[in-house]
């Protein structure tokens, strides 16, 4: 019986540390992008009108901050999730689209951009 309760211990507390490790934006997609010629004044002063910084549960934008909630779809080139984002103390739900193109970052269908070092 103790085995039991044991194992099944284990068992959830294997699975809430795996929900955790499964609910994060892959590195792939991690990191400040934005119009090459925005990467100095990111470095310099933060967030520019047309960047983003993507962090393995959280997207920073201008003025605009969003958690991830849900994973809608993630493989090596897109990934998908639903975001609780706040701007200005108002909260809203919002479904956000990350696509690695050829040495860049589309987000919702934006122009590419370029990653920052």
């Amino acid at each position: 019986m103790k085995k039991l309760i044991f194992a099944i211990s284990l068992c959830i507390a294997c699975g809430a540390h795996a929900a955790e490790m499964v609910l994060s934006i892959p590195a792939q997609f991690q990191g400040v992008w934005a119009k090459p010629s925005e990467c100095q004044s990111y470095k310099e002063s933060g967030v520019t009108d047309g960047g983003i910084e993507v962090m393995p549960s959280a997207i920073q934008q201008y003025e605009t901050g969003c958690s991830l909630g849900k994973i809608i779809h993630a493989d090596a080139i897109t990934f998908t999730g639903q975001f609780a984002c706040s701007v200005e103390g108002n909260t809203s739900s919002e479904t956000i689209s990350l696509k690695r193109t050829k040495g860049g970052l589309r987000y919702n269908d934006s122009d590419a951009l370029s990653h920052c070092k």
